[in-house]
C-alpha cells in the first residue's frame, strides 16, 4: 500500500533530523523552548504552497482543530527535546515507540477505528522490535529514568495530535490542512516567544551562521516529513501509520547515528558495540515482518 511508502519516507527524514535535535540540544545547549520556537518560525515556509495550490477556508470547528494540532505539535516537542539532554538519540526514539499504543486507544475512542487481526499481528511485531532495542545495556533491570517519563508525556500528546490529523486529512484538502496546521504551530511558538524572548535572542546571537543554516536545513526536512505523514494518515488508519513510523524510526536513527559516530564523532556519539548492533539487526527483522502483516492487512 502506498501509505507505507509515505510513512517510511517520514521515518527516514525524521531519523535524520532527530540526530540534529540531539546535536542542538546536547552539543549546542539550545533549550527545548528555544528550539521549539525555531521550529514554529521555519514552519511558515509552508505558506509558499498557497500560490500554487490555494488555501481552503475551513469551518470554525475544523480551523480550531487545525490550530489545536499545531499547538499539540509544540506540546509534544518540548518533552522530546528535554529527553534528548539525557539519553542517546536512538534510545530516545525507541522509547518514543509508546505513542502507537496511545494512538490506538484515542483512535478507537474518537474515530471508531479498530485493527483487523492481521493489523494487530503486524502491530505486535512492530512494538516487539521497539521493546527489544529499548533494553538498556549492562543493566539487569529496566530503569525508568526521567527520559522515560518525558517521552511518556510526549507520546500521549502526540497520540491526540495524530488522531486529530487523521480526522482532518481524511475529510479535507491535504494541502490546506498542512498549511493551517503549520500556522497553528507558528502561533503556538509565538506564545512561547513572548515568555522566552530574551533566551531566543541570546541563542540567535550566540550560534554561528553554520548553526543557523543547519537549523534551517533540519526544519525544512521536518516539514517534508510532516507533509508525507499527512499523506499517509489521509489513506490509512492512524494507529497503523503511527506504529509503522515508530518502528522504522529507531532503525533509521541508529543507522544515521552509526554513520555520524564514525564520520563525525563530534556531532553525535552512539554505542556501536557488537551486542548493540546484533540487537538492531534482530529488531530490523521484526520490523519487516510487522510491515508485511500491515501490508497484507
Amino acid at each position: 500500500m502506498i501509505w507505507i511508502l509515505f510513512a517510511a519516507i517520514s521515518a527516514l527524514l525524521w531519523a535524520l533530523t532527530s540526530n540534529f535535535d540531539k546535536f542542538f540540544v546536547h552539543n549546542k545547549k539550545i533549550r527545548p523552548f528555544i528550539l521549539a520556537i525555531f521550529n514554529g518560525i521555519f514552519g511558515l515556509i509552508a505558506l509558499l504552497l498557497i500560490p500554487f495550490f490555494g488555501l481552503e477556508i475551513f469551518s470554525p470547528f475544523n480551523l480550531f482543530l487545525a490550530f489545536l494540532t499545531g499547538f499539540l505539535y509544540i506540546g509534544f516537542l518540548l518533552p522530546y527535546y528535554k529527553a534528548c539532554e539525557y539519553e542517546e538519540i536512538s534510545r530516545v526514539i525507541i522509547l518514543w515507540k509508546m505513542s502507537p499504543v496511545f494512538v490506538l486507544i484515542t483512535s478507537a475512542i474518537f474515530l471508531g477505528e479498530f485493527l483487523t487481526a492481521r493489523d494487530f499481528i503486524g502491530f505486535i511485531f512492530l512494538l516487539s522490535a521497539g521493546i527489544l532495542i529499548s533494553k538498556k545495556k549492562n543493566k539487569k533491570h529496566f530503569y525508568l529514568g526521567i527520559a522515560f517519563y518525558l517521552l511518556l508525556l510526549s507520546s500521549l500528546i502526540s497520540s491526540f495530535r495524530v488522531t486529530i490529523d487523521r480526522f482532518l486529512y481524511s475529510s479535507l484538502s491535504i494541502i490546506s490542512v498542512y498549511i493551517w496546521t503549520r500556522i497553528g504551530v507558528f502561533l503556538a511558538s509565538m506564545i512561547l516567544l513572548i515568555f522566552f524572548w530574551k533566551g531566543f535572542k541570546d541563542t540567535f546571537n550566540r550560534i554561528t551562521i553554520r548553526d543557523k543554516s543547519a537549523l534551517a536545513f533540519k526544519s525544512l526536512i521536518d516539514l517534508i516529513g510532516l507533509f508525507t505523514i499527512g499523506l499517509a494518515i489521509s489513506i490509512a488508519k492512524a494507529p497503523l501509520v503511527s506504529a509503522a513510523i515508530n518502528a522504522l524510526m529507531p532503525t533509521f536513527t541508529f543507522l544515521f547515528a552509526i554513520l555520524f559516530t564514525i564520520k563525525l564523532p563530534g556531532f553525535v556519539k552512539e554505542d556501536i558495540s557488537r551486542e548493540k548492533i546484533i540487537e538492531k539487526l534482530i529488531a530490523i527483522a521484526l520490523v519487516f515482518i510487522g510491515i508485511y502483516f500491515l501490508y497484507m492487512g
